[in-house]
């Protein structure tokens, strides 16, 4: 009997320290609002801080690249060889007219030599390969030397300062008939006329 009597006095003591840390558990301890709001007003202001010290690094850091650049830029302008249109040949693919990333690299030297000599003319010549009919690479010549022509409007210079001609297959760099040969003929080549 005194085991059953102390299994039911640990139960009542287990029963009584719920009901306390249960009432504990429910008590509201009180809070300031005033200091609550000071808190997060402080943390606001240390992280907008941080945020506009983060920005003026990466203002800085924009400001040096473009520092860099600027210098870079007159440095090889500085620098700058004269180019000569006339040694300029910019190549197509075969049967097509669009300008590869190379020979835009080219046409904008010419736009760039086109700037500083501004009495002269440009005469573009479309020519092909031997490959297709005489009038259709009469007609891809054309294509050729207009599609060198706009790229150099885009680029700012004058229109009419800009003719073109195609020539077909009629003058060939290389005279051969093997696809070395050919590729060199699809082309476009510039002549200067300074009037």
């Amino acid at each position: 009997m005194a085991y059953g009597l102390q299994k039911i006095g640990v139960a009542f003591t287990l029963v009584a320290l719920m009901f306390v840390f249960s009432a504990c558990s429910n008590k509201q301890v009180p809070v300031d609002q005033k200091e609550v709001g000071e808190v997060r007003k402080e943390a606001y202001e240390r992280e907008e801080a941080a945020r506009r010290e983060a920005r003026a690094r990466e203002a800085a850091i924009r400001e040096e690249e473009l520092a860099e650049l600027r210098k870079a830029a007159k440095e090889a302008k500085e620098e700058e060889v004269e180019v000569d249109p006339t040694d300029i040949i910019v190549y197509f693919a075969f049967d097509n007219y669009s300008l590869s990333d190379e020979a835009m690299e080219k046409l904008a030297q010419i736009s760039l030599w086109m700037s500083t000599h501004t009495e002269t003319k440009i005469h573009i010549e479309g020519h092909c390969c031997e490959m297709g009919t005489n009038e259709y690479n009469l007609a891809l010549g054309e294509m050729r030397s207009l599609s060198a022509k706009k790229y150099l409007i885009a680029l700012g210079v004058d229109e009419s300062k800009i003719s073109t001609i195609s020539y077909g297959e009629e003058r060939p760099l290389d005279p051969g008939h093997y696809e070395e040969a050919r590729a060199k003929n699809r082309r476009d080549q510039f002549v200067i006329n300074y009037r």
